[in-house]
């Protein structure tokens, strides 16, 4: 794109270093382009990219949430596992029935499978 020379890329929830190339220096007033993405740093911005943590807000985000849900799926598993075992420690009928079942559909695979 050699006949670039405006581009607005403002309020993105852009994030890390503005890449440095020969294309995005002409562009006709570069600092402007990138208002409103305040995780973005490197020149044209005053925003130093070797300063402390510029760029963690939405990463960070997406992490809490990947966790929470990692922590709920396997809270969720537990929880419902110990739920069928206790089921089946109290209650014999639910325990023989379940078994029968079992039995039934093993009988059946193997019917297929002969």
């Amino acid at each position: 794109m050699t006949m670039l020379s405006k581009m607005n890329l403002s309020y993105n929830n852009l994030s890390g270093k503005i890449p440095t190339g020969n294309q995005l220096q002409t562009l006709i007033d570069p600092a402007s382009s990138y208002i409103g993405n305040k995780y973005l740093c490197g020149p044209p911005l005053s925003r130093n990219c070797s300063g402390p943590k510029v760029f963690g807000g939405d990463l960070d985000e997406h992490q809490a949430e990947a966790r929470f849900f990692y922590l709920g799926l396997a809270t969720g598993f537990i929880l419902g596992l110990w739920v069928v075992f206790v089921v089946f420690l109290f209650c014999k009928r639910c325990r023989v029935a379940y078994f029968q079942l079992f039995d039934k559909l093993l009988h059946a695979i193997q019917a297929f499978m002969a």
